[in-house]
């Protein structure tokens, strides 16, 4: 008798450790499918994103008369293009963009006014070109401003360690920021400040 139970539970312990295993494996292999749809998601974004920066470079640099745009972007791009300081859609191609531009998002468009029906919804987001005369150069300014953002949740002391933040610490404090400021939470006027106060 004792020799019988041994075996089931020996038998049974085997199949619970065959169905563990199983669950395991079915979990990994589900893990890794939904990593790779994140991955390929995540890139087709960031393609949209880059796609569409790239056209409005070609427009910036043709030096087309273009006074005002009114385009159909996805709704990701769309709030990276118009965010604000603060937000974590906030980043250096908002800033490069407001700098020409000032944008503005108009509204959303849900993914089922289109045929085929996409996976994502879409805005309207709004280009008036700025009259700005902010005297820089502009090449070397775009250059400051991934540097402030190469690490995005890194403060500006991290960012900019191969200039004299002696000088980036007045202007901060002079526009109401502090010493563990990061790039996300400034605006493009104090950007600009602050690259012509480190160019003296």
């Amino acid at each position: 008798y004792l020799h019988s139970l041994e075996e089931k539970i020996v038998a049974r312990f085997e199949n619970e450790s065959r169905l563990r295993k199983e669950m395991e494996r079915k979990a990994l292999l589900l893990i890794e499918e939904r990593y790779t749809f994140l991955i390929n998601e995540l890139a087709k974004e960031e393609k949209n994103r880059n796609e569409s920066l790239e056209n409005f470079q070609r427009i910036i640099d043709s030096d087309i008369p273009v006074e005002e745009m009114v385009l159909l972007v996805q709704k990701e791009v769309a709030e990276r293009f118009s965010a604000s300081p603060k937000s974590k859609e906030y980043g250096s191609i908002t800033v490069y963009l407001n700098y020409y531009f000032n944008v503005e998002k108009l509204f959303d468009v849900k993914n089922t006014c289109f045929s085929p029906v996409p996976k994502v919804d879409s805005a309207v987001i709004k280009f008036s070109k700025k009259n700005n005369n902010y005297n820089i150069d502009n090449k070397e300014f775009f250059k400051f401003i991934r540097e402030c953002f190469s690490m995005k949740r890194k403060t500006l002391r991290n960012n900019l360690k191969n200039y004299d933040f002696n000088k980036v610490l007045e202007t901060l404090i002079e526009n109401g920021y502090t010493e563990s400021a990061r790039a996300e939470e400034i605006d493009l006027d104090t950007f600009i400040q602050i690259f012509k106060n480190i160019g003296k």
